[in-house]
């Protein structure tokens, strides 16, 4: 039963990630500008690549698109 506690983190840990990929992707599709490709683009390094493109997109487009668009 030492396991239990282990399976449970594991589980909590998935849907976190699912989560937090989904609230990205989210943003990504809701607030992104339908400039040329690059709102695709974002849909598909997120869709594809997750987990590493959701923290890319937070961390690196996002800011910029604040900064940009202000939404």
């Amino acid at each position: 039963m030492i396991w239990f506690p282990l399976v449970l983190l594991v589980l909590a840990g998935i849907v976190l990630l699912v989560g937090a990929w989904g609230w990205v992707l989210g943003d990504v599709l809701r607030h992104e500008p339908n400039d040329g490709w690059e709102k695709l683009m974002w849909v598909y390094i997120v869709l594809l690549t997750w987990p590493w493109g959701g923290a890319l997109y937070v961390f690196i487009r996002r800011p910029e698109r604040l900064r940009e668009y202000g939404e």
